[in-house]
């Protein structure tokens, strides 16, 4: 669903506006390459859930539950796109 709004935004009208500097063009390939839009999944997949944790740790209510079970949810989705990392490692 991330991935379809990114291109719907960079085909979109207002976008041939913006001025086309190298930044702007490395980050539609990394849009279009499945490549590399996979080992980006991959990563935010991996760090959602810690960056989830420090907001719990920052929060005024307890959570201690809930800071016990990320590591759980972290691991098994990392578990989960091992195959995806051996595959973009390996091109």
């Amino acid at each position: 669903m991330l991935k379809r709004a990114l291109k719907e935004t960079i085909h979109g009208v207002s976008f041939v506006t913006v001025a086309k500097n190298a930044r702007v063009v490395f980050t539609i390939e990394d849009i279009e390459v499945e490549v590399s839009w996979n080992g980006k999944f991959c990563l935010l997949r991996a760090v959602f859930p810690v960056l989830k944790a420090l907001r719990y740790c920052d929060s005024d209510f307890p959570t201690i539950d809930k800071i016990l079970m990320l590591p759980l949810t972290t691991h098994h989705l990392c578990l989960m796109t091992r195959s995806c990392l051996v595959l973009l490692i390996n091109v």
